[in-house]
């Protein structure tokens, strides 16, 4: 969420491009993908989707409503995320659900990660790719839990624990998965460290059921 939507994440010229330009450049898409580590789904346009984009638009053209803030649903940003995968990950993610929490979020989905290594190969070594193959194949449920935490135009995502097909990791396993499956193929992923909103974005306050996003 974090914005100028259009230009607050950099992306490398290798990332995948949505359909829509404002989608796939806007920070609620990208915390969208981070909370999901990764990223959400796949399906048309949907009211949820449309409520949100009125939003995004809304904070891109700094129109505010007289208390300074716009709140995202849950069931609004999972469908950002499902257009943004829909096309950056077609046919790698299922059946995806989000949780957010005071101060973080649960997302839950299955994972095709024999298609999510098609289309991301690792830019590591053979070994790595062996390790890969073993440890992630074929479909298997997964829940990833993030803390996100923002303020003076900042935010950070810290994932806290990777459950896959019921086995969880988290400490210094889950930061091995991290560095050797996730930063291999996306090194310019913003996990673990601040990273800046638009000018016009003091905060994004995450909390039951909504994140609220707050101007400056």
């Amino acid at each position: 969420m974090f914005f100028s939507l259009r230009d607050h994440v950099k992306y490398a010229p290798s990332h995948p491009t949505s359909r829509r330009g404002i989608a796939q450049r806007s920070n609620i898409r990208y915390l969208q993908f981070a909370l999901l580590a990764l990223g959400a789904f796949c399906w048309a346009a949907s009211p949820e989707w449309l409520s949100a984009n009125k939003k995004i638009q809304r904070i891109e053209a700094n129109k505010w409503p007289q208390s300074r803030s716009i709140a995202f649903t849950s069931q609004e940003l999972l469908a950002l995320g499902v257009e943004n995968a829909k096309a950056a990950f077609p046919g790698v993610l299922y059946d995806p659900e989000l949780k957010l929490t005071q101060g973080g979020a649960t997302a839950n989905a299955t994972v095709d990660f024999d298609r999510l290594r098609q289309l991301s190969p690792s830019k590591g070594d053979s070994t790595r790719d062996w390790l890969m193959s073993k440890m992630l194949a074929g479909r298997h449920p997964v829940s990833v839990s993030v803390e996100a935490s923002s303020s003076k135009g900042q935010m950070t995502v810290h994932p806290t624990s990777v459950s896959i097909a019921g086995v969880t990791t988290s400490g210094n396993t889950l930061d091995f998965l991290i560095r050797n499956f996730i930063l291999s193929r996306y090194p310019d992923a913003v996990i673990d460290k601040p990273f800046a909103l638009a000018k016009n974005i003091e905060r994004i306050n995450v909390k039951p059921g909504s994140a609220v996003v707050v101007a400056k």
